[in-house]
């Protein structure tokens, strides 16, 4: 879970499918304010995300708190909690939406890009400005005052797939995936409720950058797995007993070179004379070479 060193009392996770997806820190992050804090998860196509908030006990409770919630760039939601409710863990899994007197739930979805081969043409700077946000989840946190319901009304909340996309217009970004929300769903009639910010500035934001299992090693966010140290080299007693029935198949299929024994008349002073002749045995035969 992704927790700031001033804040210990927030949490923030994304979670699939009730578990929390693994963070992974970036290697060369860029600079970023006190009060903010970035990760990165793997987006697995097609998945449904939410996000979970959990504040402890320690908490501080002079104020409600507002957590507005960002896809891409763009605010899908806010969410309130009144002082009593800040103790204990909430999830924000989609949008409700209202039309007429009809009431709808569309979840969190990871939708894949579809990215084709770079071309002769310039890049589309409507869609690249589009990508530039595309690829992170940002949760930030406000203290808010005068806490009141209101009267709600008509909402069509969109996250249109994104088409058309050449490598050109990534402009070198690892994405793989955009947020999307997912078929609409009845449910009960919600409340709206409004507030008032204490301060315009969040007291605490939360990024969280995804990508498929593939870009995450692109970009070395994932290490790479070291390379196997060849079984000659580990030294026969490191090896187990499989290994080592490995390692004497290889040296019994690998050609063997002799020498041939000299003749008498080829001792001179007690030493044996340099052999100008050898021959390679194979599984099929020697073969003599002058």
């Amino acid at each position: 879970m992704a927790v700031l060193p001033d804040l210990p009392t927030l949490e923030v996770e994304i979670v699939v499918d009730g578990e929390a997806l693994k963070e992974y820190d970036d290697p060369d992050p860029p600079f970023s304010a006190p009060n903010t804090i970035t990760k990165f998860v793997e987006a697995t196509s097609g998945t449904e995300f939410s996000i979970k908030l959990h504040f402890t006990r320690d908490f501080p409770q002079d104020y409600a708190v507002k957590a507005q919630v960002l896809l891409d760039g763009k605010r899908v939601t806010n969410k309130r909690y009144r002082i009593k409710r800040l103790s204990g863990s909430h999830n924000i899994g989609g949008v409700t939406s209202k039309d007429n007197d009809d009431w709808y739930l569309q979840k969190f979805r990871f939708s894949e890009l579809d990215i084709g081969e770079a071309d002769s043409q310039p890049a589309n700077l409507e869609l690249a400005r589009s990508l530039a946000s595309t690829g992170k989840i940002s949760i930030a946190f406000n203290y808010v005052k005068n806490h009141r319901r209101v009267a709600p009304r008509d909402e069509h909340p969109e996250l249109k797939q994104l088409e058309g996309i050449k490598e050109q217009d990534l402009k070198g970004k690892a994405l793989s995936h955009q947020a999307i929300l997912g078929t609409k769903m009845s449910v009960n009639a919600r409340s709206r409720t409004r507030s008032d910010l204490v301060s315009a500035e969040p007291f605490a934001t939360f990024n969280f950058k995804y990508r498929s299992h593939e870009a995450l090693r692109a970009d070395e966010i994932i290490p790479r797995s070291p390379s196997p140290i060849p079984l000659e080299e580990r030294g026969v007693q490191n090896l187990s007993f499989d290994e080592r029935g490995q390692l004497l198949e290889r040296l019994l299929a690998e050609p063997r070179v002799k020498r041939e024994l000299p003749d008498d008349d080829d001792v001179a002073g007690g030493q044996w004379k340099r052999q100008k002749t050898k021959y390679i045995e194979d599984k099929d035969g020697a073969v003599i070479l002058d």
